[in-house]
């Protein structure tokens, strides 16, 4: 457990900086705070079937970044899922989804945190 804050906030693993990917998520800056935290999870590669069988079960991290917009104006996790199908963010989204292109950087999932409510971004390499 000692060893973990070595993985965490790692940037090296995307070849990007913080301040990289502060800067594509420039747009939000005027109305959310932006936070960004690397990590990795673990993960079961070469999947084929669910079946328990006698083979070994290949595991490998998967690195991932998670950026955190807290609105400035503190907001509802109601209000924000109503933003988050907005046009407005829809496209904002969709030009973070082609500065992350540049960097072979692939958004996975965007959700509602209640607690603190903000907007969560998990992104992974491609």
């Amino acid at each position: 457990m000692k060893y973990l804050k070595y993985f965490e906030n790692n940037p090296g693993i995307f070849n990007i900086e913080i301040e990289d990917i502060q800067e594509i998520f420039s747009d939000f800056i005027d109305d959310f705070q932006v936070t960004v935290v690397f990590g990795k999870k673990l993960h079961q590669f070469n999947i084929v079937d669910t079946k328990i069988t006698d083979q070994d079960i290949k595991l490998g991290f998967k690195y991932y970044s998670q950026v955190r917009l807290i609105p400035l104006v503190k907001k509802t996790p109601y209000e924000l899922s109503g933003y988050i199908n907005s046009d407005e963010f829809l496209e904002r989204q969709s030009e973070v989804v082609s500065k992350l292109d540049y960097y072979d950087l692939e958004l996975h999932k965007v959700f509602i945190e209640s607690t603190p409510s903000s907007i969560l971004f998990l992104i992974y390499s491609k």
